[in-house]
């Protein structure tokens, strides 16, 4: 099955690319998004977000694997409160199916609650039950440090803080050792 011209539209943003599924119906492609009105487009799963993303996919399967590059960036997004200025991510797997995901979302800012953070990053490494992230930015014109892993298990899920590091309002935060 072959979707050779996707071209779709909804007010400003659109979506287009092409899509072939295999004989065992994963997909190989690209698709390539511009989410020029994400109000819009939220008020369809009845939520309340602004901004604009433009968005890549690219699909490869292979030997029964699906792999996948998403990369994207915006000028602002806003929803709850909170407002992202220049998104960007990029997050690739080689087994999307086998949960090996790894990537970043950086912003210029994060402001929410009257607090920023500045030239903020989130690095991701999800493979299986185990999610390694890491946080940088900076929050009151100090750096800003945060390093956990999480882990799933039968007894639920374990979040293990490795680092913790920030001064807010000028006052030195770091997690004893």
């Amino acid at each position: 099955t072959k979707l050779s011209a996707i071209d779709a539209k909804l007010g400003s943003s659109w979506l287009t690319g092409a899509v072939e599924l295999g004989p065992d119906l994963l997909p190989t492609g690209k698709l390539n998004a511009k989410l020029a009105d994400l109000a819009t487009l939220s008020r369809l799963a009845g939520q309340k977000v602004g901004g604009d993303l433009d968005l890549a996919v690219d699909l490869k399967a292979s030997g029964g694997k699906l792999a996948a590059l998403v990369s994207g960036s915006g000028s602002r997004m806003e929803a709850q409160g909170a407002i992202l200025t220049s998104p960007s991510l990029r997050f690739e797997s080689q087994d999307v199916f086998g949960q090996l995901v790894k990537g970043e979302f950086k912003a210029a800012s994060l402001a929410a609650a009257g607090n920023t953070i500045e030239n903020l990053a989130l690095s991701v490494d999800h493979r299986g039950l185990q999610t390694a992230l890491v946080v940088d930015g900076r929050f009151d014109g100090a750096p800003l440090v945060a390093v956990a892993d999480i882990q799933r298990g039968p007894a639920g899920v374990d979040i293990m803080l490795r680092d913790l590091r920030a001064a807010p309002r000028g006052v030195a935060l770091a997690l004893a050792e």
